[in-house]
This record gives structure tokens, C-alpha cells and sequence, in this order.
């Protein structure tokens, strides 16, 4: 039995290895698109006996904290001073499906006449965390604690939802602490996709509890009547990508957020139908959960056959970026109108640096009004630096010259398209040009659609703003992933360019070198710490190191996982010939297969291939 099969049965499952991905970087793009279906269905399926979505202590967790959401509704619906709040707070994807929530489901009470806007983000790193990876700020319980104190009103019945999809994140941890002590909370809820006897385990400094001890605490008063803390964590099984929560566990994130809204606004009798959910949702024909279900049947199924090429087109952008030795000479770029399809867009394209290795400008998404139009406050950082900037004046003002995958996002019945078009024929004129739309009716083939259309049709009852924003994630996860897997970013199903950026990450890497080179995690990290430090012999003071000084050395560098992976590989014999072969062909499996022996590993075991 290897290393990393025997290490597997004691990971979470949020950082396990899924058995349909086995093998994505050797496999055809329709195929990884199949994997990814089939790994998607165990969102709603289940995933190996575990408590899944429709298990009856998730719909009791479900139940429990929608009663507590209808009753901060109901009492905004009373009095437009009421300041109970809904606070959600989380790291990366976690945080901005947090503010991507929040700022929709205000919208929705804003159109009704509500005008509280009682629903609050919250996001490790502040809102520059919203563009770009902020990890480090994760591993922060008593800033989690901090910044939910400086938003909570002076009013009276919050609830606080902490999402940590692994159960996992400290930033987390600080604020259900918080809010667990605060007697002006009604209820307290923890989203995650572990059992909670596999959350983590490190002690968080100034708490002295794990997040174990929160989650089992939690569970134990899960299901009593109207708890007060409460556990919602369905196993939805391992990701595609090992460890990468920003696509199933985003998803499933998504989806109950958006079911606990959903009831709650059905619950409030005072508010009438809410048409960011379809018909069939608002009749109570369907719960969200089973809508979306049938929304990512349906998508996968209608994606097959149209997306092949697109999906080519995507990777062979990012091979060359990669390949690039004076920085991105081609890049995907989403383009929206529509204001949920660019929260869409901005957060699928901001997971790529952290997740892939990429360079911050491999994948973006532009909207007009930039951030402004997305809702953030006036007072944003994300308004006070051209760092920020994700608006069209901004594109408009560039001029390209290489082969951009330009992709336009859009919605049946979106009012003005015009602009988008414009953008996407002249921006680029060497790059392609895709549109991506969902729609309720066949495509009007008289309407000019700037270049070739990758068209999803759902039936009438199942199209809304909502629905739509969650097949276009699905799509963009697909698209952003399966390129910088035929870009050689990926490994098997790990994603071996990932940023050494926190705590977390810092032990996936450890997994990652493992189970590449079938070590003993002891080996691995030898081999971490030698790219990270730049040395072929590891002291003890360098491995007596706290772990956060150690990553605040690896988020200085590039490519230290993949420099790793070499080493404990026996590829090479040191860091310098392990950092120059990357800087030839930053592809790590080309140096991997038995022809790649270089001459200073000549009778050297090389490891698996």
C-alpha cells in the first residue's frame, strides 16, 4: 500500500483525492468535462453513505436556521429601524460567495420596499479579498473575532452563519466564538462539507478550543427545537481538483445560502413572490436544492459536444502565458453586463492565482462601472486603487495584440448587450471570441452574438437570476479548470502549482509532494522546506521555524511546489537545477516521465511516473 493510500482514510474529505478525476491530466477535454459532471452529481447524490443533502439532520440544520433568517425578515418587514442582521462571514471562495449573497438578497428586499439591508458580509482579508488572495489573514481567530465585533449594530436577534467549507479556517472559528458568547444572537449556524469528527484539529490561539470542539458542540444541539447553534454540514464528497472547494463545495455553498434565503423569504408572508428564484422554487413546486439539481444535469448535458473546443482554446491561452518569459501575452477575459453574471466571473477568475499558480492577469472578468456597480460600499478599497480596477475604461484603454480568449457572459432578456458585443470584436484582434448564455427558449440566430455561442437552455420555470448565475459558476469552474489542466497545471488531480500562501495550504502542499512522489510526509516537507528556503540542506532552525514565517518566505516565491515535487522525485539533486528546469518549461509533468532523467540524477531511484 503507498504513502499517500494509507494517508487518504485519515484526510477530510474536502481534501481527499476524487477516484473520477484519477488521471485528468492525461485525459481528453469532453472527457474532464464528463469527470467533472459525474463528480458535481455527488453534490445531490451522496458521496459513500455519509449524511447528504437530503439526509433528515440536514434538513433539520436547514429548517432550524431559515426560521431564524424568516424571523429577522419578518420583523424589517415591520419596522424599516429594525437592526437585527444576518452576518456570513469566510475565507476566499467561502467569503466572497458571502458578499455575492449578501449583496443580492439585499437587492431583492430593496426591490420589495426593505430597506434594512440586513444581510452583512464578512471576509478574511477585507474586501481586496473579494480580487485577490488575502490567505494568510485566514489563519487569524482573533481578527475573525475583531472585525465581526466592528460590524455587529447595537440591535438585538443576529445570526451569524460561518462558512469554512473543510471546517477548517480559524478566521471562522473567531467569529462563531464571538457570536456563540454574544446573548444577542438567536442563532449561530457553522456551513461545511466535513464530518464534524474530521474538522481540524490545531489549537486556535486565544480561543482554547479546536474547531473540532465548536463543530461537535455544535452538532449536539443541531435538530433540538429552535437551537440555537446549529451544524450544516452535508458530505458532498472530494473535489475534482483535491482540495480546491472553490468548485463543489463553492457550489454547494451557493445552494444552501441561497435555501435558507429562499425559505425565509417564503416564511414572511408579508413579502411577495421573489423572482430572483424561478417559478417553480417561489410555488413551492421545488426546493432550491432540487432546482439546481436539475439546473446542473441540465447544463452538463447541454454543454457535451459545444464546449470542446472552447475548452482547447482556453488552454492552449494559459500554456502560453505560462510559457511566457516576459509576463501574460494571453489571458481569458470574461466580459458581463448583467451584475450577478460578473460576481460570477470576478470570483471564478480571482481563484485561479491561488489555486493554479497563475499569474493575477491569466484570468479576469470586466463589468461596466466596475466595482461600483457590483455594490460595494463608497468607502471600498477596492475603489481607491487602479490594482482593483475591473472596469471597462480600464480594457478599453489596453492594446492587445495576442490571442486573448475573449468569452462574454450573458442572459436571455439581458437589456443592453450592445456594449459587450462591441468590446469583444475589437478588443483583441488576434483572440477568439465566445459567448456563453443561458436562456428559456432556442437562441434567435437573427440577433448578432459576437462570435461562436455556447448556448444552455432551461425550461421556463427553472430560469431566473438565480439559476442563471449558478449554471454560468458551473460553466466558468469548468472552463478556468480544464484550461490550466491542459496547461500542465495540474498533476493526476492535484494541483501542483498551488500557492504555499497559509496554514492550510502550507499542509496540502506537504500532501501534494507526498502522494507525487509516493514519500512519507516527513520526506515531503524536507523538500517543501528546501524550495522554500533555497537550500539543499535543511537545519534545524529552518524546520523549528514558525509555519507562518515559513509562508510569509514561500509567498515571496514562485513555483515552490513544483521545484519540490522535482526533489523528492529524484529528478534533480538540487534546488538551483530543480529551480532552472521550471524556468525552461514551467510544465511540471514534462520533466516527470522516465525520458525526462536529467544527468545529475544518473542511478538515482526516480520515484513513480
Amino acid at each position: 500500500i503507498s504513502v499517500s493510500n494509507m494517508a487518504q482514510a485519515e484526510l477530510p474529505v474536502t481534501e481527499r483525492s476524487n477516484d473520477e478525476t484519477t488521471g485528468m491530466d492525461g485525459m481528453s477535454p469532453g472527457a474532464i468535462l464528463s469527470a467533472l459532471n459525474r463528480v458535481d452529481a455527488q453534490m445531490f447524490d451522496g458521496w459513500q453513505g455519509y449524511p447528504g443533502v437530503g439526509d433528515s439532520a440536514v434538513t433539520s440544520a436547514v429548517a432550524g436556521l431559515a426560521a431564524a433568517i424568516q424571523g429577522i425578515l419578518g420583523d424589517c418587514v415591520k419596522s424599516s429601524s429594525y437592526l437585527g442582521k444576518v452576518y456570513v462571514g469566510g475565507c476566499g471562495t467561502s467569503g466572497r460567495l458571502a458578499y455575492f449573497c449578501c449583496t443580492k438578497y439585499n437587492a431583492c428586499l430593496r426591490e420589495a420596499g426593505v430597506t434594512n439591508d440586513p444581510f452583512v458580509y464578512l471576509i478574511a482579508g477585507g474586501d481586496g479579498a473579494l480580487h485577490s488572495a488575502q490567505e494568510q489573514e485566514e489563519d487569524d481567530p482573533a481578527q475573525g473575532r475583531r472585525d465581526l465585533q466592528e460590524r455587529d449594530s447595537t440591535g438585538s436577534g443576529h445570526v451569524y452563519l460561518g462558512v469554512t467549507c473543510g471546517l477548517s479556517a480559524p478566521y471562522v472559528a473567531g467569529q462563531l466564538c464571538s457570536a456563540m458568547e454574544n446573548p444577542r444572537y438567536r442563532a449561530v449556524g457553522l456551513i461545511g462539507f466535513n464530518p464534524s469528527e474530521l474538522a481540524k484539529t490545531r489549537d486556535l490561539s486565544g480561543l482554547g478550543r479546536t474547531m473540532r470542539d465548536i463543530a461537535t458542540a455544535m452538532e449536539a444541539s443541531t435538530g433540538a427545537e429552535c437551537p440555537r447553534r446549529v451544524l450544516l454540514n452535508p458530505v458532498v464528497g472530494p473535489e475534482a481538483l483535491t482540495g480546491s472547494t472553490r468548485m463543489k463545495g463553492g457550489s454547494m455553498t451557493k445552494i444552501l445560502l441561497d435555501e435558507l434565503f429562499a425559505r425565509g423569504w417564503a416564511g414572511t408572508k408579508e413579502l411577495s413572490p421573489n423572482t430572483y428564484f424561478p417559478s417553480r422554487v417561489t410555488e413551492q413546486r421545488a426546493t432550491v436544492i432540487e432546482a439546481y439539481a436539475e439546473v446542473k444535469k441540465r447544463v452538463y448535458d447541454q454543454l457535451t459536444g459545444q464546449m470542446e473546443r472552447l475548452l482547447l482554446l482556453a488552454g492552449q491561452a494559459l500554456r502560453r502565458s505560462a510559457q511566457s518569459s516576459t509576463g501574460p501575452d494571453s489571458r481569458i477575459r470574461y466580459f458581463a453586463d448583467d451584475p450577478g453574471l460578473a460576481l460570477v466571473g470576478t470570483i471564478d477568475a480571482s481563484e485561479c492565482p491561488p489555486t493554479f499558480g497563475a499569474a493575477l492577469q491569466d484570468v479576469q472578468c470586466y463589468v461596466r462601472g466596475g466595482w461600483t456597480r457590483l455594490g460595494v460600499a463608497s468607502s471600498s478599497e477596492l475603489l481607491n486603487s487602479s490594482f482593483y480596477d475591473i472596469g471597462m475604461e480600464r480594457v478599453q484603454k489596453e492594446v492587445r495584440t495576442g490571442g486573448d480568449l475573449n468569452v462574454v457572459l450573458l442572459t436571455e432578456g439581458q437589456k443592453d448587450t450592445a456594449w459587450c458585443e462591441e468590446v469583444a470584436r475589437t478588443l483583441s484582434p488576434g483572440g477568439g471570441v465566445w459567448t456563453i448564455e443561458l436562456r428559456h427558449s432556442l437562441p434567435d440566430m437573427s440577433r448578432p452574438t459576437p462570435g461562436q455561442l455556447v448556448s444552455v437552455i432551461l425550461p421556463e420555470d427553472l430560469f431566473a437570476p438565480a439559476t442563471v448565475e449558478f449554471g454560468t459558476k458551473l460553466i466558468l469552474n469548468a472552463l478556468s479548470t480544464i484550461g490550466h489542466v491542459l496547461a500542465g497545471k495540474v498533476l493526476g488531480n492535484k494541483m501542483i502549482d498551488v500557492a504555499v500562501s497559509n496554514e492550510k495550504l502550507y499542509q496540502r502542499a506537504i500532501r501534494i509532494i507526498s502522494d507525487c512522489a509516493d514519500v512519507p510526509s516527513s520526506e515531503a516537507e524536507t523538500c517543501l522546506l528546501r524550495s522554500i528556503f533555497g537550500t539543499d540542506s535543511v537545519t534545524e532552525s529552518m524546520r523549528n521555524e514558525a509555519t507562518s514565517t515559513k509562508i510569509g518566505r514561500a509567498k515571496k516565491q514562485k513555483k515552490i511546489v513544483p521545484v519540490a515535487t522535482l526533489l523528492a522525485r529524484k529528478r534533480v539533486a538540487t534546488v538551483e537545477e530543480g529551480r532552472g528546469l521550471i524556468a525552461a518549461d514551467p510544465v511540471l509533468s514534462s520533466h516527470l516521465s522516465p525520458k525526462a532523467v536529467h544527468k545529475s540524477t544518473r542511478g538515482e531511484v526516480c520515484g513513480k511516473s
